[in-house]
């Protein structure tokens, strides 16, 4: 019997168990912060909205319950489509609801996605399944029956019902209007880190060496980087691929796709951790960037990248870097080595620009000669603290905000972080 079989009856068997013993599937959660607002510093978790002037919580946060409280929690990515607010990472619970890694926030409460008991992806190593990973995720409206989520991570199946768990390979793809969970053909070898949609498909970044396709065949040169044809169901070549180690960010405008990382090469050019693809080729970026890529985002004609980018005799670096399409410039802070290496934290770094204004959040605590802890504005040549930021975001070296996305007025942030305000 194979490993999603024996999960299907597991899943039963302990929803079942649940019954008889008085538990429910879903309950009180003793690790949940109570929802909060306003300037002075409150505790969230793993989660916060800033209005611009003051800081809210998304109800109770996301969260792990008892039986998984030695597990990670955090958030990797955030987007907004149609009012919702969507979380994805590690985590079991939203508010006092199991959903495994990834929710929906409404304004007043959360939702997760397929099977009631079991929703969300899953990693299925264990004998009992336990939540996998999102790190990516992005919304389509390419197929005729509405909108479609995709979903990139590190995690092994979805569920549907009790007898249709969908091996998944850490990608897959969800049918909002249908509500159902569906499979990429038979996914990618290795942890989705990017995700990113135009007209000619869904583009997976990270660090895989191949996608597969539903006879189980590895898709020739699809090492880091592959694209998805919605129509066609089926993985295709960017190019030829990347050269190098992994692919962390991907960007799309109009046609042209940008991809950050750490790599030496895009197809058959040289191209230092950021390229173009412009639809039917590849194109560096000047001389790129020297340091990994981690985020990039796209507005009016301009690409932003965020990082760590050492300058040419490596005596600074900066986290943030423009493309105006023929020449890369720093922006804020040139910061000097010397171990500060260790203060700024060189992955999970987070960007959205908002007119003349760019976010960003990553891992430190000081930027313009002032105190912003973990997430900052760029205002003109001014950095600007978000009301005290956040804090509390543990010592390990990934620790930080991991995600950032703007609406409007409004800032959703996401990462390690157990408290906000000042």
């Amino acid at each position: 019997m194979n490993t999603i079989n024996i999960h299907r009856k597991i899943i039963l068997t302990l929803c079942l168990t649940y019954l008889v013993f008085g538990f429910a599937c879903n309950g009180d959660n003793p690790n949940a912060p109570e929802p909060g607002s306003g300037t002075e510093r409150f505790d969230v978790a793993k989660i916060a909205r800033w209005d611009g002037n003051q800081w809210h919580s998304l109800g109770q946060g996301v969260t792990n319950s008892q039986e998984f409280q030695n597990n990670p929690v955090w958030v990797n990515d955030l987007i907004v489509d149609d009012g919702l607010v969507y979380a994805g990472g590690i985590f079991e619970r939203a508010n006092n609801t199991t959903v495994n890694s990834i929710a929906s926030w409404n304004g007043s409460d959360w939702q997760g996605f397929g099977l009631i008991d079991s929703p969300g992806v899953l990693e299925s190593t264990g004998i009992v399944p336990i939540p996998g990973e999102v790190k990516a995720m992005v919304i389509s409206s390419a197929v005729s029956f509405g909108k479609t989520l995709y979903v990139g991570g590190s995690f092994t199946a979805t569920a549907n019902d009790l007898t249709n768990l969908i091996e998944s390979n850490n990608i897959a793809q969800f049918y909002l209007q249908l509500g159902t969970w569906d499979r990429l053909a038979q996914g990618v070898n290795g942890t989705v880190n990017a995700l990113a949609v135009n007209a000619s498909g869904l583009f997976v970044g990270s660090n895989f060496s191949a996608a597969t396709d539903n006879n189980g065949a590895q898709v020739t040169s699809t090492n880091h980087i592959a694209r998805w044809s919605i129509q066609n169901a089926a993985w295709a070549s960017v190019g030829g691929g990347i050269v190098g180690s992994e692919v962390n960010a991907l960007a799309v405008d109009n046609s042209d796709v940008y991809v950050g990382g750490a790599f030496s090469q895009a197809g058959n050019i040289s191209a230092i951790n950021i390229a173009k693809w412009a639809g039917n080729h590849w194109e560096s970026m000047g001389d790129g960037l020297e340091g990994t890529v981690y985020d990039i985002t796209v507005t009016a004609g301009n690409v932003y990248a965020a990082g760590q980018f050492f300058t040419q005799d490596f005596e600074n670096f900066y986290l943030l870097a423009r493309w105006d399409g023929s020449t890369w410039s720093f922006l804020g802070d040139a910061i000097s080595p010397g171990g500060q290496e260790t203060n700024y934290l060189i992955r999970g770094l987070s960007l959205a620009v908002n007119g003349n204004q760019i976010y960003l959040g990553g891992r430190f605590e000081n930027m313009g000669g002032g105190t912003v802890n973990h997430l900052a504005r760029l205002n003109g040549n001014v950095w600007e603290d978000l009301t005290g930021g956040v804090h509390n975001i543990g010592g390990e070296a990934l620790t930080g905000v991991k995600a950032l996305t703007i609406s409007g007025n409004d800032a959703y942030v996401g990462g390690t972080f157990s408290s906000v305000g000042q």
